[in-house]
């Protein structure tokens, strides 16, 4: 894959320095080389990086933030964004014979999409971009695992990309059980009559990832 990261800016005169990345195999072993890539597209100065490396260069690719601010990780392989529902967001919860359908005072969201399969968890709203070292907590949501991965179901997410469609789609199913329990610090949420209480007190109350369980952090969610 390429990214493209700017070098220079003089006068809104942006020049860009081109890199490429391949994994190569050797036997069973396996790791990444990056080079840089000329004006005339051949390649030059290869150098072993770990995965580490490779993500903070995605991370840190300005030509995203340009584009999006939100976006945190943009390639072929793999999305990664900050989301905020809007204030008019339902949130829809069916179990058993009762239904929670109403905006609730959200929190910000994280995701990451790869393979058509689509994660999530909770950072803390700031103004500054996340880095790899930043908290992610659990979202406090029905059908997530464990890993952060979320059990889909119905849910059919749109193919074009677009973050706010995406996450759209995903905040407008219904959910309808847990997967993971220990969400919250509170463990007596993971209990259903718990959680719609929880819930009811969201439509006013803020959402606070003081009551959420820590997943890891933004460099470990997106490797996972």
């Amino acid at each position: 894959m390429f990214n493209f990261e700017p070098v220079e800016n003089v006068a809104n005169n942006i020049t860009y320095r081109k890199e490429a990345f391949v994994l190569e195999h050797f036997g069973k072993e396996s790791f990444l080389t990056a080079y840089d890539v000329n004006d005339d597209n051949t390649i030059a100065n290869a150098r072993v990086i770990s995965r580490a490396e490779f993500i903070e260069s995605l991370c840190s690719n300005s030509v995203n933030e340009i584009i999006d601010p939100r976006i945190l990780v943009n390639s072929a392989m793999l999305k990664v964004w900050t989301y905020t529902p809007r204030p008019n967001q339902p949130l829809f919860f069916n179990y058993a014979k009762r239904k929670f359908a109403s905006p609730i005072k959200w929190c910000t969201f994280v995701f990451k999409y790869q393979k058509g399969s689509l994660s999530v968890g909770v950072i803390r709203a700031a103004k500054t971009r996340p880095t790899l070292e930043t908290k992610v907590y659990y979202a406090p949501l029905p059908n997530i695992y464990s890993s952060g991965n979320i059990c889909l179901g119905s849910c059919t997410l749109p193919t074009n990309g677009s973050i706010d469609e995406i996450s759209e789609a995903y905040l407008n199913s219904t959910k309808t059980h847990f997967n993971y329990k220990n969400l919250f610090r509170d463990p007596t949420l993971g209990c259903y009559s718990n959680y719609y209480a929880w819930l009811e007190r969201k439509r006013t109350e803020p959402i606070k990832v003081s009551e959420l369980s820590v997943m890891g952090t933004l460099g470990t969610f997106i490797q996972r």
